[in-house]
């Protein structure tokens, strides 16, 4: 069980892939592979919304940069 914890935890929720690079969104604290938080940010017209957006998962509203795991070490 906690082996199948930990590979849920490293998968990316939108590709169901591991993590490839990580990105943080800081407010709700989701994790997502780079690439499918900027196709999201895209899709979402990100640049013209003054920089906020939503969760892909909980929808919850984020603003401002976005992290990536290992600029949070």
């Amino acid at each position: 069980r906690n082996l199948s914890s930990l590979r849920e935890a490293l998968l990316c929720p939108v590709c169901l892939e591991l993590f490839t690079p990580p990105v943080l969104v800081l407010s709700c604290a989701h994790n997502f592979c780079k690439q499918c938080l900027e196709k999201i940010l895209i899709h979402q017209n990100y640049h013209h919304v003054n920089g906020h957006f939503h969760c892909p998962l909980c929808r919850k509203v984020s603003r401002g940069e976005l992290w990536g795991s290992c600029d949070l070490l």
